[in-house]
């Protein structure tokens, strides 16, 4: 666009002020154009920069988050070990007499527990350890003067769930969170058991506290209760992960102690300055290149009655310039295919194959190899044809820290080019390398991203003398391709890597959450009932119904997760069997009333079936984790050549245009039927439920 503007104001331009003020006038006008380009493309590299903070930021809070809520899992499998205790006693001398050895027992290697209570009619008269709590013997937590206890304790007495209480001070001293359940027995409330946990040592045992790392962090309640750190960190925009809890979840807060702007600003800054030298560098060579055309123009205008007596030397010229131009649209058009076959590959061998081939097309080799830098090495990484005897054995080592050196030394980015007529001569290995006149032609090209020296290409020609000059120029052009394309395959395979680290990181909590949950519970309910077979048999019925439900919900759980790690079996299932499996693990682990509605098996190919499967799973999980329903529909219906997904709640709704938990899934949601053609739609208000539809279209 600049070219032919400049173009088709230059004669009127020369005619009135001349070639200079041509060239600045052309130079001026693309300086605004590429300093608004400099700019947008300077604010997009410092959005990308902050995103990639973010999410190197987000991983480190996901997994402290992971640990601090293993530290929690582990604090209340021993609340229910000491509920299944209380439970399991006949009267309150049994009680007393097989307390102290059970808690003991329950105690060990634990950290960070202050101590563990029961609280029969709601009066703490069992404790364990003694030491360090008297305090809390005869202690009545419905008459604490602190209104958050009191209403933390009728909530658990309400519900029978795990009420987690805090941050308080405790009556023993220090800082802490306390854990109660309320036991029933025969229908009847009968008392409440308690653990009292020290919180900065758990904090510091889930690494949260650390004063030493990148990020700050902050903990809050579901209700808004900062348990640690500022509450303005939660304004901050800061990453976020979700501890689910018993009843209700925490939420896990980090932002870099300047904020996401400062942890990026040096690399912006180096970015921002280099792009404003490129485009100054570029407006003067427009200019000379403007005003060299412009005079010769001129001159040429001076001349034209003199250059007419030579029109035959002309018309020889011109077939010669033809010629030219050929061969240089030939090699423009070669590079293109080179970038494209660069372009089209993402696994390094293959690409480093393609790379191979292009080469011997577009320069011509008898050998080659292809060295990359692995762990501060240059290794051998792909080789074609007849390698030479320089870069075999000893000598390959040899011959890359020579070449390696000189770069090194010299500050020299070419290639390096050695033949009979054009030895090369470093100063140390001088004839090592070849370029004798029964020797090999060889030319060697650094692979350069970033000023980072990542690797080499040597190729070598049984033809003493066949590496000119235009060699270089054409395969370093090459090598600067390679060298990007190759470091976005090691990028490609990074991000696999990840992704599959982040899938096993995300079964491994649901197995946890689900499944080594439910077997906790089958060993306790078993114990339980065992401990009553002994004793009151006409009581071990209940246990035993307990131990049925959570194998039931357990299998359910495991099948669920084997669909997950297979899903080739949606091929063989089918969609409709995989929605209901679904549709049993939100009845059997969180026990909402689940309606299905669908008619027959879709006619979608495997990828639509995946896709519409997944988006069911992250809309049904994210219900159980926040939505507080208690219905859920699920329907699959075909309409013409339209497949719809639709999954409602009566839930708590959200506002779909704020921050809330679960959004990153959504819109991993969204981007995945994008993807695959189709549309998807969220409807959401506070206190209202939610409805999530998908639409694919078939064929």
């Amino acid at each position: 666009m600049i070219g032919r503007f400049g173009r088709s104001l230059r004669p009127y331009l020369e005619h009135n002020r001349g070639p200079r003020w041509t060239a600045g006038f052309i130079a001026l006008a693309t300086l605004g154009i590429m300093l608004v380009l400099w700019w947008q493309v300077g604010e997009w590299y410092q959005r990308q920069l902050v995103a990639d903070r973010r999410s190197e930021a987000a991983l480190e809070v996901s997994l402290r988050g992971n640990v601090l809520s293993s530290i929690l899992n582990r604090r209340f499998a021993r609340l229910q070990g000491l509920y299944a205790f209380a439970q399991s006693q006949p009267d309150l001398e049994t009680l007393d007499t097989n307390f102290e050895a059970f808690a003991s027992a329950l105690y060990q290697d634990s950290t960070g527990i202050k101590n563990m209570a029961i609280a029969p009619g709601g009066v703490m008269h069992n404790i364990y350890p003694i030491e360090g709590n008297e305090s809390v013997f005869g202690y009545v937590p419905l008459d604490d003067p602190r209104p958050e206890v009191r209403a933390d304790t009728l909530r658990a007495i309400e519900t029978g769930q795990i009420i987690v209480s805090g941050p308080v001070d405790l009556l023993q001293g220090g800082t802490g969170i306390i854990l109660r359940q309320a036991v029933y027995k025969e229908g009847a409330f009968w008392g409440l058991v308690n653990l009292a946990i020290d919180l900065p040592l758990l904090l510091t045992e889930a690494g949260v506290n650390a004063t030493d790392g990148n990020l700050d962090f902050a903990l809050r309640d579901g209700r808004g209760g900062i348990i640690f750190g500022s509450s303005r960190l939660f304004e901050a925009d800061p990453v976020l992960n979700t501890i689910d809890l018993p009843e209700g979840i925490w939420e896990l807060a980090a932002v870099p102690p300047d904020g996401w702007q400062a942890t990026v600003q040096n690399t912006f800054l180096v970015f921002q300055a280099s792009g404003l030298v490129i485009v100054f560098l570029l407006m003067s060579l427009i200019y000379l290149s403007v005003n060299r055309q412009s005079r010769l123009a001129l001159a040429v205008q001076e001349r034209t009655s003199e250059l007419s007596m030579l029109n035959q030397q002309l018309v020889q010229s011109h077939q010669s310039l033809e010629q030219r131009v050929q061969e240089r649209t030939h090699a423009l058009s070669s590079l293109l295919e080179i970038s494209y076959n660069l372009a089209e590959n993402l696994e390094l061998q293959s690409l480093l194959q393609v790379l191979l081939d292009q080469l011997e097309l577009f320069i011509g080799y008898d050998g080659a190899v292809i060295f990359l830098m692995e762990e501060g090495q240059l290794v051998s990484a792909a080789s074609r044809g007849a390698v030479p005897e320089i870069l075999e054995g000893e000598l390959q080592s040899e011959t890359r820290s020579i070449l390696y050196n000189y770069w090194e030394k010299t500050g020299w980015v070419g290639p390096i080019r050695s033949n009979f007529n054009n030895p090369f001569t470093p100063e140390e290995g001088a004839n090592s390398l070849g370029g004798h006149e029964s020797g090999p032609a060889w030319i060697s090209i650094p692979l350069k991203l970033y000023d980072q020296f990542i690797g080499m290409i040597i190729l070598s020609q049984a033809d003493p003398d066949y590496y000119t000059a235009r060699h270089e120029q054409l395969v370093m052009v090459v090598a600067n391709q390679a060298a990007v394309t190759i470091e976005n395959a090691r990028l490609y395979q990074q991000a696999r890597n990840l992704a599959v680290l982040q899938e096993r990181q995300r079964l491994a909590r649901e197995l946890h959450d689900s499944v080594s949950q439910a077997l906790y519970g089958i060993a306790l309910g078993a114990r339980t009932a065992h401990t009553l077979l002994s004793q009151e048999p006409e009581k071990a019925a209940e246990p035993l119904e307990y131990v049925l439900t959570l194998s039931d919900a357990a299998l359910t759980e495991m099948r669920a997760l084997i669909f997950e790690l297979r899903p080739e079996s949606l091929e063989k299932e089918g969609l409709l069997a995989a929605l209901e499996r679904q549709a049993d693990v939100l009845r059997s682990r969180f026990g909402l009333t689940v309606e299905t509605k669908w008619e027959e098996e879709p006619p979608l190919s495997l990828p639509l079936k995946e896709a519409l499967f997944r988006v069911a799973q992250e809309a049904t999980n994210n219900i159980a984790k926040h939505a507080a329903a208690g219905r859920v529909t699920i329907q699959l219906l075909q309409n013409g050549r339209q497949i719809a997904l639709e999954i409602r709640d009566d839930g708590q709704g959200f506002n779909p245009n704020e921050a809330f938990p679960g959004h990153l899934g959504l819109r991993s949601m969204q981007e995945r039927i994008e993807q695959v053609g189709g549309s998807f739609l969220i409807e959401s208000k506070p206190g209202e439920g939610t409805c999530i539809r998908t639409v694919i279209p078939v064929g």
